[in-house]
């Protein structure tokens, strides 16, 4: 059994000149869907390999795109030879990996399986690097979905919380309830920033560490989870060991998909639109 997750896909370059209706959210995305390809090809730092769209599917009228994100990279391989009974070099430049997605243009989501050494936070960064090459450096951000009942719980595991983390976008596509994300809104308009980072620590002497039983952090909580940003906890956990929390590697909106599934794009087409729909239900609830 495999898992599929999901990831949201915010505008951030442009925007501010959503908010004060110089440009909209739909022409950026009809742009982005009109634009996607598979002929560029992203080479990675330090001789990392080669990134790009393979085997994608447009639907325009639907507002959707499937496919694959496929990573090609060299490496010397080893192959045993009976008959020497020792091993021999096989180089190659041509290895490859990869991760079959449905991206939901409309809804601003894409849900996609992962495979070995391809996880669901290089997922997230790979798809985020290959958009805006389409579509400009920083126009998207990219940020793996989060189950705001498995975040809240494992939070609750703290008998101490030393240091809290919080990195948010600003909220896709207006701000009517923004205040909510935020300690001081208009600042981030203001100062024209495109991500608002916090940091919270406890004096080394306390004894109870941080608070997060107080409304802003439950703001903050809800914020990342509804899919705007990323945290992380450190302290101590309830066995009296140091234990640490990361929205994105603990708290990941997942379901699980056959193995013989998870590389199949109508399967994840099919089982990842269900999965959209249901997250947003679950986040239309809220």
């Amino acid at each position: 059994m495999a898992y599929m997750y999901f990831a949201k896909v915010n505008v951030n370059e442009e925007i501010f000149e959503v908010y004060e209706g110089r440009n909209s959210l739909k022409k950026i995305l009809d742009k982005l869907i009109y634009n996607l390809s598979s002929k560029k090809i992203i080479v990675l730092p330090q001789n990392k390999g080669r990134i790009k769209f393979i085997t994608l599917t447009k639907n325009i009228e639907k507002q959707y795109v499937t496919g694959r994100i496929v990573k090609i990279f060299k490496d010397d391989i080893k192959t045993y030879d009976p008959e020497e009974d020792d091993v021999k070099d096989l180089p190659t430049d041509k290895l490859a990996r990869s991760a079959t997605f449905y991206f939901d243009v409309q809804h601003e989501m894409v849900a996609f399986t992962t495979g070995q050494y391809f996880g669901k936070n290089q997922f997230c960064e790979f798809f985020e690097m290959l958009l805006n090459e389409y579509m400009g450096k920083n126009t998207f951000k990219v940020f793996l979905l989060k189950d705001e009942d498995t975040l809240r719980e494992k939070l609750q595991h703290f008998s101490k919380i030393s240091k809290i983390w919080i990195s948010i976008v600003p909220k896709n596509p207006g701000c009517s309830d923004i205040q909510n994300m935020y300690a001081n809104p208009q600042a981030i308009e203001d100062i024209n920033a495109r991500i608002y980072t916090q940091e919270f620590k406890a004096d080394k002497k306390s004894k109870d560490g941080l608070n997060i039983n107080n409304k802003y952090m439950s703001n903050a909580i809800n914020g990342v989870s509804q899919r705007y940003g990323d945290m992380g906890a450190e302290g101590i956990g309830a066995d009296g060991q140091d234990k640490t929390v990361k929205s994105s590697d603990d708290a990941p909106e997942q379901r699980f998909i056959s193995s013989e599934e998870k590389n199949s794009i109508p399967s994840v087409h099919e089982i990842g639109k269900d999965g959209i729909r249901y997250i947003l239900a679950k986040m239309l609830r809220r």
